[in-house]
Protein backbone atom coordinates (compact mmCIF):
# COMPACT_ATOMS: atom_id res chain seq x y z
CA UNK A 1 0.00 0.00 0.00
CA UNK A 2 2.85 2.00 0.70
CA UNK A 3 4.23 2.02 -2.25
CA UNK A 4 1.69 2.05 -4.36
CA UNK A 5 1.06 5.69 -2.71
CA UNK A 6 4.84 6.31 -2.81
CA UNK A 7 4.83 5.57 -6.62
CA UNK A 8 1.61 7.73 -7.38
CA UNK A 9 2.79 10.71 -5.46
CA UNK A 10 6.08 10.81 -7.88
CA UNK A 11 3.99 10.22 -11.31
CA UNK A 12 1.95 13.55 -10.24
CA UNK A 13 5.33 15.08 -9.25
CA UNK A 14 6.39 14.29 -13.09
CA UNK A 15 3.62 15.27 -14.72
CA UNK A 16 2.97 18.41 -13.13
CA UNK A 17 6.50 19.76 -14.45
CA UNK A 18 6.65 20.49 -17.99
CA UNK A 19 9.88 18.30 -19.59
CA UNK A 20 12.70 20.57 -18.88
CA UNK A 21 14.24 23.22 -21.41
CA UNK A 22 17.47 22.23 -23.16
CA UNK A 23 20.30 23.97 -23.32
CA UNK A 24 21.10 25.20 -27.03
CA UNK A 25 24.43 25.44 -26.64
CA UNK A 26 25.09 21.42 -25.42
CA UNK A 27 24.21 20.89 -29.80
CA UNK A 28 27.41 19.51 -31.35
CA UNK A 29 29.31 21.71 -33.23
CA UNK A 30 28.40 19.90 -36.63
CA UNK A 31 24.19 20.83 -35.28
CA UNK A 32 25.19 24.62 -34.23
CA UNK A 33 26.85 25.14 -37.69
CA UNK A 34 23.63 23.67 -39.13
CA UNK A 35 21.25 25.61 -37.62
CA UNK A 36 23.24 28.99 -38.06
CA UNK A 37 24.03 28.26 -41.56
CA UNK A 38 20.01 27.92 -42.13
CA UNK A 39 19.34 31.26 -40.01
CA UNK A 40 22.11 32.92 -42.40
CA UNK A 41 20.23 31.81 -45.13
CA UNK A 42 16.44 32.52 -43.99
CA UNK A 43 14.92 33.38 -47.61
CA UNK A 44 13.45 36.46 -46.17
CA UNK A 45 16.56 37.88 -44.47
CA UNK A 46 18.53 38.00 -48.03
CA UNK A 47 17.55 41.28 -49.69
CA UNK A 48 18.74 42.56 -45.69
CA UNK A 49 22.25 41.85 -46.29
CA UNK A 50 23.03 44.50 -49.04
CA UNK A 51 25.72 42.38 -49.90
CA UNK A 52 26.52 45.39 -52.58
CA UNK A 53 27.40 47.99 -50.29
CA UNK A 54 31.37 48.92 -49.24
CA UNK A 55 31.80 47.16 -45.90
CA UNK A 56 28.96 44.87 -45.96
CA UNK A 57 31.28 41.57 -46.64
CA UNK A 58 32.48 39.58 -45.43
CA UNK A 59 29.07 39.00 -42.86
CA UNK A 60 29.81 39.20 -39.59
CA UNK A 61 28.06 37.45 -36.20
CA UNK A 62 28.44 38.00 -32.61
CA UNK A 63 29.80 34.75 -30.99
CA UNK A 64 28.13 34.11 -27.63
CA UNK A 65 27.39 30.53 -26.28
CA UNK A 66 26.25 28.92 -29.15
CA UNK A 67 27.96 30.96 -31.71
CA UNK A 68 31.42 29.58 -30.88
CA UNK A 69 34.49 30.73 -32.71
CA UNK A 70 35.82 28.36 -35.36
CA UNK A 71 32.38 27.19 -36.79
CA UNK A 72 32.54 27.03 -40.63
CA UNK A 73 29.67 28.93 -41.71
CA UNK A 74 29.84 30.91 -45.14
CA UNK A 75 28.00 33.32 -46.72
CA UNK A 76 27.96 34.96 -50.12
CA UNK A 77 30.85 32.29 -51.16
CA UNK A 78 32.75 34.11 -48.30
CA UNK A 79 33.65 32.66 -44.70
CA UNK A 80 31.52 34.43 -41.73
CA UNK A 81 33.45 36.39 -39.68
CA UNK A 82 32.87 35.20 -36.09
CA UNK A 83 33.47 37.99 -33.85
CA UNK A 84 32.89 39.02 -29.89
CA UNK A 85 31.32 42.19 -28.74
CA UNK A 86 34.78 43.50 -28.01
CA UNK A 87 35.86 43.03 -31.02
CA UNK A 88 33.23 44.22 -32.56
CA UNK A 89 33.14 47.56 -30.50
CA UNK A 90 37.27 47.85 -31.29
CA UNK A 91 36.44 47.47 -35.28
CA UNK A 92 33.72 49.91 -35.16
CA UNK A 93 30.91 47.48 -36.25
CA UNK A 94 27.79 48.05 -36.92
CA UNK A 95 26.98 45.65 -39.62
CA UNK A 96 27.08 42.41 -37.44
CA UNK A 97 24.07 39.73 -36.90
CA UNK A 98 23.19 38.88 -33.08
CA UNK A 99 21.39 35.73 -32.26
CA UNK A 100 19.49 36.80 -29.34
CA UNK A 101 17.06 34.86 -27.72
CA UNK A 102 17.29 30.77 -28.17
CA UNK A 103 15.41 28.20 -26.61
CA UNK A 104 15.27 24.57 -26.95
CA UNK A 105 12.58 22.32 -26.32
CA UNK A 106 13.07 18.81 -27.77
CA UNK A 107 13.65 18.63 -30.83
CA UNK A 108 12.41 22.32 -31.35
CA UNK A 109 14.19 25.87 -31.87
CA UNK A 110 12.89 28.68 -31.02
CA UNK A 111 15.24 32.03 -32.35
CA UNK A 112 15.74 35.51 -32.43
CA UNK A 113 18.40 37.05 -35.42
CA UNK A 114 18.85 40.90 -35.29
CA UNK A 115 20.86 42.81 -37.97
CA UNK A 116 20.36 45.94 -36.31
CA UNK A 117 21.79 48.16 -38.82
CA UNK A 118 19.12 47.33 -41.09
CA UNK A 119 16.56 47.77 -38.24
CA UNK A 120 15.61 43.78 -38.75
CA UNK A 121 14.20 41.24 -36.58
CA UNK A 122 14.13 37.36 -37.61
CA UNK A 123 12.35 34.80 -34.90
CA UNK A 124 10.71 31.85 -36.01
CA UNK A 125 10.94 27.83 -35.07
CA UNK A 126 13.49 25.20 -36.31
CA UNK A 127 12.48 21.52 -36.25
CA UNK A 128 15.02 18.71 -35.69
CA UNK A 129 14.09 15.90 -38.01
CA UNK A 130 16.01 12.85 -38.47
CA UNK A 131 18.18 14.01 -41.44
CA UNK A 132 18.83 17.14 -39.50
CA UNK A 133 17.35 20.63 -38.67
CA UNK A 134 14.74 22.56 -40.90
CA UNK A 135 13.12 26.07 -41.26
CA UNK A 136 9.59 25.79 -39.57
CA UNK A 137 7.85 29.31 -39.05
CA UNK A 138 9.50 32.78 -39.28
CA UNK A 139 9.19 36.33 -39.63
CA UNK A 140 11.60 39.37 -40.76
CA UNK A 141 10.63 42.46 -39.97
CA UNK A 142 11.79 45.67 -39.65
CA UNK A 143 11.62 47.89 -36.94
Amino acid sequence: MLRAILLCTASLCLASHPAPRQSPDRLPQSERQQVLQLLLDLPDLQHFYHADLPGRLPVKLQTDAFVTPGLPLRKFHQPVLLLSARQLRQRGSRDYLHLGQLRRRQDTLDFRLSYAVEGVLAEGKLIRYANGWRVGRYSVVEQ
